[in-house]
């Protein structure tokens, strides 16, 4: 029976990643493999095994949920993480040293205090030198730790009857839209908008809507989408898209609402202001596409005034 592998020391793992000296850069990991390839013929499997075990204790969802900064975001921009975002955000951490380990961990709000890069070349750099694929006993993609992380059932998580989507007209990337080769541009995510901002509006809609049952069998939709474009002018009456079917989620038929806001002045605005405006934006967006006879009605057209305050 083969010996089970074992992880490399901390202190000689440590001195390993020492030589990266914060950085995972293409000179900074030649140089790491260049260190390992003098570890002797186990050398390699053992420094991956303890990369694995460091990666999986930063595997902690209350780091993932942080705000970060990227080295090639433009400045004050902070966004939420994908799992393989915070997988390679894991690595840099890690390539940044023991100290920054574990002040990540003890204070997770540290990790705004610099600009990180993708460390997905730190994950490889081992394997590099063997010339294959290492296997690990711990993994270190995100959601494995499962001491770390609240996991909630599929089943257990109610599908949003409103659904809300911003997009920034004027910060615009190259992408090919649904199932089109044609490369075209397209508007990005607004990730300047504060999550204090955009999901009280939502909720306060939402929930007057569920309050009085949710949505009626004769609207024929699952949810309604709601599409907050910030770009160059007020649009504020909603373009009404009635019982299409959802191309991108999969749902099933929804209806659309459109507004356009304008994105610099309402980023002027303090964030009591950009609330209480996106909240009676999407009332009314939710209003266009209700029918008159429903209950909730009143509510949002309360919360429609709200901008009023």
């Amino acid at each position: 029976m083969a010996a089970a592998r074992r992880a490399m020391g901390e202190n000689q793992f440590w001195d390993l990643v020492g030589v990266l000296e914060g950085s995972v850069d293409e000179p900074a990991v030649e140089r790491l493999t260049a260190a390992l390839r003098t570890t002797g013929r186990r050398g390699p499997a053992a420094f991956q095994e303890r990369l694995a075990a460091v990666l999986h204790d930063l595997d902690r969802e209350v780091l993932c949920r942080q705000p970060v900064r990227w080295v090639d975001d433009p400045p004050g921009v902070t966004v939420p993480l994908s799992a393989d975002a915070f997988l390679y955000l894991r690595a840099h951490v890690v390539a940044s040293g023991r100290a920054v380990v574990a002040r990540a961990i003890a204070d997770p709000a540290s990790l705004l205090e610099r600009e990180w890069e993708d460390g997905e070349a730190l994950l490889y750099a081992a394997e590099t030198v063997t010339g294959q694929e290492i296997e690990t006993r711990l993994s270190y993609e995100t959601g494995s730790n499962e001491d770390h992380w609240s996991f909630v059932d599929d089943e257990d998580v109610a599908m949003p009857v409103v659904a809300v989507n911003v997009w920034d007209l004027l910060e615009t990337t190259e992408g090919y839209l649904g199932e089109s080769d044609v490369l075209t541009t397209m508007p990005t995510y607004a990730w300047w908008l504060s999550t204090d901002v955009l999901a009280p509006a939502g909720e306060a809609v939402e929930g007057a809507v569920l309050e009085q049952g949710g949505l009626p069998d004769s609207l024929g939709v699952v949810q309604i989408q709601l599409e907050v474009c910030f770009g160059d002018r007020w649009q504020l009456s909603p373009e009404i898209a009635a019982r299409v079917e959802d191309e991108e989620t999969y749902v099933g038929t929804v209806s659309r609402a459109r507004v356009e806001l304008a994105q610099v002045e309402f980023r002027s605005w303090d964030e009591d202001r950009q609330r209480r405006t996106l909240t009676s934006v999407l009332a009314t967006c939710v209003l266009a596409v209700l029918p008159d006879e429903h209950g909730s009605r009143p509510m949002l057209h309360e919360l429609q005034r709200s901008a009023e305050d």
